[in-house]
C-alpha cells in the first residue's frame, strides 16, 4: 500500500505543472488575512512560514 502511494506522488509532482494542483496558490490570501489578523509589529510575511503535513 505504501508503495502505491509514494508512486502516486512521484507522478503527480513529476507529470503535473503547479496550476494543474489544487495546493499551490498565486496568493494564499485566507493564509495572509489569517496572519494580518494577529496584528504582530511590522513584521514582513516574508519572514513567516506556512508549513503543512500529511501524516499517512
Amino acid at each position: 500500500m505504501k508503495n502505491n502511494k509514494k508512486a502516486h506522488w512521484e507522478h503527480v509532482y513529476t507529470n503535473k505543472t503547479p496550476d494543474q494542483v489544487s495546493w499551490t496558490q498565486s496568493v494564499p490570501q485566507t493564509s495572509l488575512d489569517f496572519i494580518h489578523g494577529f496584528q504582530l509589529p511590522n513584521l514582513p510575511v516574508s519572514l513567516m512560514l506556512v508549513v503543512g503535513t500529511v501524516t499517512w
